[in-house]
């Protein structure tokens, strides 16, 4: 438990401050009113309403606007909120408005966030400086009982107020990576932003997986609603990589709801564009992510038009980097690379190498007829006599031999 120190002030109009010391100097709160409620202990849930500013010190409190929220479900001790809402509320009772002054380390560190638009344009500050101190004030409305063993009711509505705080992360405090030490830099935020959309996510499924539903009728209206928190959740992680320039991890992601939902457009179009973004991938995969979303969008039918209009610019930006591959596979290999001639009926044939001849004077036909005929006539006539003089010389002479040598030894 924080020790709190109550120190005594006289502000800027003269009437007594007291402020209680959470984190010494650097953390601290003021309670405006309802100071005899019920106090909040770690695990509790209770309902917040707050609104938050720029502060340079304690005595600014009308600064540009930031934030405002209404009604959220917060369980004291999940950090689902920047520390010094979770430590001041933890110090609060039901019922209790308080300021809350802190420094930035509690607050948004070296991050940032959108000013509310109304405020943005009569000040002239269009987001949240890094390093900037704030004043928050909250008010802790009533305490919400657990009711999960007796329902899903509880556990829904965290995951779904998890859900809600992470994605006015990712609208409210993006920022583009910081190129000097001045810039802002939220990565931590997109960090916060997937670590709630994965606990909403894993509530969800765990919930989906057990006992409850199993023992009401198909199709159950909260059935069907944590199913939708869980796809919702899983792919807004996917967004929060895309944007994030994390590639890789979106493609991993983009795997984990297309488990739940094999047909899921949302998934599949951010797969596609994770695939065609990612160095990493080939043009195969590149072009089988986007032929694969292309087909839930004809299936689905729903959202036709928007999906359509993304799924064209995914199919220019596959055009364009086959294109750029190329050019670069040019750049890389230069004239090494030898064009494939193209196939001809004589290109199974073996190669023959022939060695120079001289020229040969092109024969008439009629010479070539008698050569011919010529041909013919010795193979006709001269072969055969050949062979019969072959055959009376061995075979006659030599039988007439044999027959005399018989006589003589009678």
């Amino acid at each position: 438990m924080v020790e709190i120190t109550t120190i005594n002030e006289s502000d800027e109009h003269g009437g007594d401050n007291d402020w209680n010391e959470l984190m010494g100097e650097d953390l601290m709160m003021k309670k405006l009113s309802g100071d005899k409620s019920d106090k909040i202990e770690p695990q509790e849930a209770v309902l917040v309403t707050f609104e938050g500013r720029i502060a340079d010190d304690r005595s600014a409190k009308n600064g540009p606007l930031f934030q405002r929220a209404k009604s959220w479900l917060i369980v004291v001790g999940d950090s689902n909120v920047v520390p010094a809402l979770e430590m001041g509320i933890r110090h609060m009772k039901v019922g209790q408005t308080a300021l809350i002054w802190s420094h930035s380390k509690f607050a948004l560190g070296n991050g940032t966030r959108n000013v509310i638009a109304e405020f943005a344009s009569s000040n002239g500050l269009g987001v949240v400086p890094p390093k900037s101190n704030v004043m928050y004030k909250v008010t802790v409305t009533q305490k919400v009982m657990d009711t999960s063993r007796l329902n899903p009711y509880f556990t829904i509505q965290k995951a779904l107020t998890k859900k809600n705080i992470a994605n006015d992360i990712y609208q409210n405090e993006w920022c583009k990576p910081p190129e000097t030490n001045e810039d802002a830099d939220c990565e931590h935020s997109m960090k916060r932003a997937i670590r709630l959309y994965t606990k909403a996510a894993k509530e969800m499924e765990t919930l989906l997986q057990g006992n409850y539903f199993h023992h009401v009728e198909k199709d159950h209206p909260q059935e069907h609603e944590s199913r939708q928190i869980l796809l919702d959740a899983l792919n807004n992680i996917v967004a929060v990589h895309l944007r994030q320039k994390e590639y890789h991890e979106a493609k991993i992601s983009a795997v984990e709801v297309l488990k739940i939902d094999p047909n899921n457009t949302k998934a599949l179009l951010r797969a596609a564009k994770a695939a065609l973004m990612d160095p990493a991938s080939t043009m195969e995969e590149a072009a089988a992510t986007i032929e694969a979303a292309k087909s839930a969008i004809t299936t689905s039918g729903k959202n036709e038009a928007m999906n359509e209009k993304e799924m064209k610019r995914l199919k220019i930006k596959l055009k364009e980097k086959q294109v750029d591959y190329k050019e670069k596979t040019k750049k890389m290999f230069g004239n090494k690379l030898i064009p494939i001639p193209s196939v001809s009926k004589h290109d199974n044939e073996p190669t023959r190498i022939s060695t120079p001849t001289s020229p040969k004077k092109e024969e008439s036909s009629d010479t070539l007829f008698w050569r011919n005929q010529v041909y013919t006539i010795i193979l006709q006539i001269f072969v055969p006599l050949i062979i019969l003089f072959l055959i009376n010389h061995f075979y006659v002479k030599g039988g007439a031999t044999d027959i005399k040598s018989v006589n003589g030894r009678i």
